[in-house]
């Protein structure tokens, strides 16, 4: 995960800021604490990694967008057929499928 933060260039208050992510839970991210999917989720998807970097980092964490979950499936799909979204546009657009669906969001916290 440091890698991709990194590589991104961004400052940390813009990563987890536009991540959603509480600054306490990215601190847990850059210590290399133990992280939920959807953390590790929304922060990729914020990065702007590619789907297969996605499943590196889940892998690595020991996650798996599995398609027998509901919730997996739903990211998944939209990772892949909304092409064209800025990071955050995504992440938001995301959210509104899953609370749709009635699934849990992706983001830590809300943010207005």
């Amino acid at each position: 995960m440091q890698t991709f933060i990194v590589k991104s260039q961004k400052k940390h208050k813009t990563i987890y800021t536009d991540s959603l992510l509480s600054e306490r839970m990215y601190r847990h991210i850059k210590s290399g604490r133990y992280l939920t999917k959807t953390s590790l989720l929304t922060l990729t998807i914020s990065l702007g990694c590619t789907i297969d970097e996605i499943h590196t980092v889940l892998q690595k964490a020991g996650y798996v967008l599995s398609e027998s979950i509901a919730f997996d499936m739903v990211v998944l799909w939209l990772l892949q057929n909304t092409g064209g979204k800025k990071e955050k546009e995504l992440l938001l657009y995301i959210n509104d499928v899953l609370y749709e669906l009635e699934l849990p969001l992706l983001m830590t916290r809300d943010k207005s």
